[in-house]
Parts: structure tokens; C-alpha cells; sequence
């Protein structure tokens, strides 16, 4: 099956796409949650991944753009420069994940949590991150325009710039490190009783 699966796997097709997902649900089911398929294609509308593991993968530059995630865990995996633009993602979880150049535009989360991650060079612009959980992060030189960031948690980030935070569309009651509220507070003075970003926990 994984070699069927690594056989298919740069194929964009629905009904291929769908073997995709039946391989890696099978492969689940007898233990199997490591895999390695760079630039795997499994993109589309239709195309749901629920209730998989993923650990110590690698899906460098694959692309999983336009589907619906439901009860996923991806945790140690290599996920550098794979593009989950126009996903919508629930009760997803990423754990000591490489995000690197990751491409997250217009992604639509819900209790989506991300422990750990480095998003180094990550576009995030106009993503739905309300409440996410970004925890002990790295963010060097990630893009947020026009994200909604409200009540994500950013405690414990290294690298974050609250230049590239304010670029965002909502960080209402952003929780973040001390001194990544008083760098926001500074850049948006004007607007901080709209803004009421909180330090705690």
C-alpha cells in the first residue's frame, strides 16, 4: 500500500485523490503514521481528511489546497513550503511541525492548534485563526495581512515582530509575550482601546 500510495501520489485527480486518502486510512488503521511524499498533490473541492495521524512524516512542498480537515494530527513532520491556501481546518493539530514557507491564505480554522511549529517565512495573509493556538512557535518573517487573529494565543514565540502582528485585520484580545504587547501598543497607539490586547495567559 505505500508504495501504491508514493505510486499515485503526484496525481491531482478527485477519484485519485480519494484512493489518497482510503491508502492512508488503511495504512492508520494497521500502525502505519509515517510517511514520506514530497510534493504530493491532494487538492480539491470534495476532497475530506478526517480522523488521520501523521507523525514523523514528510510532505515537503505538497500541495493540499480547497479541502476539509476534521480530526487530524501531524506531529514531528515536515511540512516546508506546502500549501494549505482556501482550507478549511477543525480540530487540527500540529505538533513540533516544520511550517516553513508554508502558504496558509484564506484558511478557515476552528479549534486548530499549532504547538511548537516554525513558520519561518510563512504567508498567513487573510487565514481565519480565531482562538488558535500558537504556543512556543517561530515566526521569523511571516506575513499576516488581513488575518484574524482574535484571542489566537502567542505566548512563548520566538522571533515574533509585532510589525508583522499589526498587519493583521483583528488581534483583538491577542494573548501574547509582555513585550509583544508593548510593541503593539506602541505601533497602534491610536487605536488601543480597539485593540485591548491582553498579556495573560
Amino acid at each position: 500500500m505505500i508504495d501504491e500510495l508514493g505510486d499515485i501520489s503526484k496525481y491531482n485527480e478527485s477519484q485519485v485523490n480519494l484512493k489518497k486518502i482510503g491508502l492512508f486510512r488503511r495504512l492508520n488503521e494497521l500502525g502505519i503514521k509515517s510517511f514520506s511524499l514530497q510534493r504530493m498533490e491532494l487538492s480539491g473541492e470534495g476532497i475530506e481528511i478526517r480522523s488521520l495521524e501523521f507523525i514523523d512524516s514528510n510532505f515537503i512542498g505538497a500541495r493540499m489546497e480547497g479541502i476539509y480537515m476534521n480530526d487530524v494530527l501531524f506531529k514531528n513532520t515536515n511540512l516546508h513550503a506546502v500549501s494549505f491556501d482556501n482550507t478549511t481546518m477543525r480540530n487540527v493539530v500540529f505538533e513540533n511541525c516544520k511550517l516553513s514557507n508554508v502558504k496558509m491564505n484564506n484558511v478557515k480554522c476552528k479549534n486548530v492548534t499549532f504547538k511548537g511549529c516554525e513558520f519561518t517565512g510563512g504567508v498567513l495573509s487573510n487565514g481565519q485563526f480565531k482562538s488558535c493556538d500558537f504556543r512556543g512557535g517561530r515566526f521569523d518573517k511571516v506575513k499576516f495581512t488581513g488575518a484574524n487573529l482574535n484571542r489566537a494565543n502567542m505566548r512563548d514565540c520566538l522571533c515574533i515582530n509585532a510589525e508583522d502582528i499589526s498587519q493583521a485585520k483583528d488581534i483583538n484580545y491577542l494573548v501574547a509575550d509582555v513585550s509583544v504587547i508593548t510593541e503593539l501598543k506602541r505601533i497602534n497607539q491610536d487605536n488601543i482601546k480597539y485593540y485591548q490586547i491582553r498579556d495573560t495567559a
